[in-house]
């Protein structure tokens, strides 16, 4: 219990010390512009969407949804840096534990977000699947459809010759 008193007393004199080198600094009202926060080198081609209409990418694009919907608010911290890494990690923790208010709804506004938009594609994906079904149904309906007006067209076209006949049998007799 008392290792856990020292820590915590370390951690405040950290914080005192950073907050002092802060001042120090000047950069204590300074808010940093968005434009220069770097962002890591992710491409996103969503470009690929824009075209006709593809079953299988919509599908597969589905599926990824269904599957990483839920952002996580937390991951692993640690470091490779062999002196500093526990250090390093350490602070990353703590900073962590500090911006916690302010993340954590962030993150479930986000997953909140994500569950619509992938309950909403499943549901366009149901509806485009009905469809799909319901046009090969209709398709065979149609089939046979036409099967029956071929047929009877045939029966029709036998009985014109027939009543024709019948005529020419009547007005000879």
């Amino acid at each position: 219990m008392e290792q856990k008193q020292t820590s915590e007393i370390d951690v405040v004199k950290i914080m005192e010390s950073i907050r002092e080198e802060i001042k120090e600094k000047g950069l204590e009202n300074e808010v940093l512009p968005f434009e220069s926060i770097p962002l890591p080198n992710q491409t996103f081609d969503i470009d690929d969407g824009i075209g006709p209409f593809s079953s299988e990418d919509f599908m597969d694009a589905n599926m990824y949804l269904n599957q990483f919907y839920s952002v996580s608010v937390w991951h692993q911290i640690r470091s490779t840096k062999p002196v500093i890494g526990p250090v390093l990690t350490f602070f990353k923790k703590v900073n962590r534990k500090l911006i916690r208010f302010f993340i954590e709804p962030i993150v479930e506004d986000q997953n909140n977000v994500n569950i619509n938009v992938t309950k909403s594609l499943n549901q366009i994906r149901n509806y485009i699947l009905e469809k799909d079904n319901n046009e090969t149904d209709e398709e065979e309906q149609l089939k046979q459809l036409s099967l029956k007006v071929e047929e009877l067209l045939t029966r029709v076209k036998d009985l014109e010759d027939e009543n024709n006949k019948l005529k020419s049998n009547s007005s000879v007799k």
